[in-house]
């Protein structure tokens, strides 16, 4: 079956029981059930490296190499977290040494901003998004991946915190300072219009 042909059904086909199936298979070497499994994590995938990344071509690049990272990697995956929170792990540090290997040749220079990837939602939303932005780009590095994890990759804080290596009760108090930030930058940009 081909991708398209099991797209619509995808939401059916990676529930609990399936997506455990589909694992099982990977893990053991078979290409199809991976690429099946990987559909459903490869936006998220893909939208992570865009918010750290903002040239599409490298991000691409790193998507590939996760990729096989994790196709790689599948024989050691062990259920001590979700699926979803271990491809993002692995993703992280591909992210990571793609920094590596732009410092060690000094030809990259980050300016510390990073624009939250959003869908186009129209002109009516533009706006909204501009603030949003702007707002996004005033939180720390670590701050931004709390809240694409949260809300992008909708993992919950103990996967957040798996992740992060960081405690529980951290993301915790940092989410709800972000969303304070966020609160108070989106009130003044309302106030500044």
């Amino acid at each position: 079956m081909k991708a398209a042909e099991w797209g619509g059904a995808i939401g059916f086909l990676i529930s609990g029981c399936a997506e455990q199936e589909l694992i099982d298979c990977a893990k053991s070497g078979d290409l199809p059930s991976f690429e099946k499994l990987m559909t459903v994590h490869m936006k998220i995938l893909y939208n992570y490296i865009l918010f750290r990344v903002a040239q599409r071509e490298d991000a691409k690049d790193i998507l590939q190499e996760a990729m096989l990272s994790i196709w790689q990697s599948m024989p050691t995956f062990r259920r001590g977290s979700s699926f979803r929170t271990w491809t993002l792990a692995i993703t992280k540090r591909k992210v990571a040494d793609y920094y590596r290997a732009k410092y060690k040749s000094q030809t990259y220079a980050f300016d510390g901003q990073c624009d939250f990837p959003m869908e186009d939602d129209g002109l009516e939303h533009a706006e909204n998004q501009a603030a949003l932005a702007v707002a996004m780009r005033a939180l720390t590095k670590q701050e931004r991946d709390i809240v694409f994890f949260v809300f992008n990759a909708q993992l919950n804080y103990q996967q957040v915190s798996d992740l992060m290596e960081i405690p529980l009760g951290t993301v915790k108090s940092k989410m709800y300072a972000i969303k304070t930030k966020l609160r108070k930058a989106l009130k003044e940009g309302d106030q500044n219009a």
